[in-house]
Order: C-alpha cells, then structure tokens, then sequence
C-alpha cells in the first residue's frame, strides 16, 4: 500500500512542480469574475432612481460590456380577488 501511495504523492508533486514551470515560462490568463447584480423593482420613483443609477455607475462611462449581468425582479401587488354575496 506504501507503493501505491508513494507513487501518487511523486506524481503529484511532478504535477506541481509542472505548473510552477509552465507559470514561469508563459504568461497565464487570468479569469475575470463577471459581477451578477440581482435588482429589485417596483415601480415607485426611487426604485426608477435606484435602477438608473446603477445602470449609469456599473455600465455606463464607456466601460467594458462584458463587465457583468444585471438581473431585474419587478415585483408588483397581487390583485386583489373580492367576492360579493349576489341577490337578495
């Protein structure tokens, strides 16, 4: 079992030490985390206010537009269902 285990650990620290040269010889890309911003709207003044400004400070400005993803929820009242007794 002692083999075994010794072989894994010999590979993986090949594997390693691989990287660490690939890391110094070339230039590694970097991957970008693109920003998710979930909004929530519900049509009163300050939530237009709200959304404009978000839209103008994270997108606007000549910014790049793979900057990230704006979600909007528009949230409304549920209409409201009476029930009247009809006739007499």
């Amino acid at each position: 079992m002692e083999s075994s285990e010794e072989a894994k650990l010999i590979e993986r620290e090949e594997r390693e030490e691989g990287k660490e040269e690939e890391g110094n010889s070339l230039p590694v890309e970097e991957e970008k985390k693109k920003m998710k911003i979930v909004f929530g709207f519900d049509e009163s003044e300050g939530s237009f206010h709200a959304l404009s400004w978000t839209i103008e400070t994270l997108f606007g400005h000549g910014q790049n537009p793979d900057f990230g993803t704006l979600l909007i929820v528009h949230a409304i009242q549920p209409f409201q269902q009476y029930f009247f007794p009809a006739g007499p």
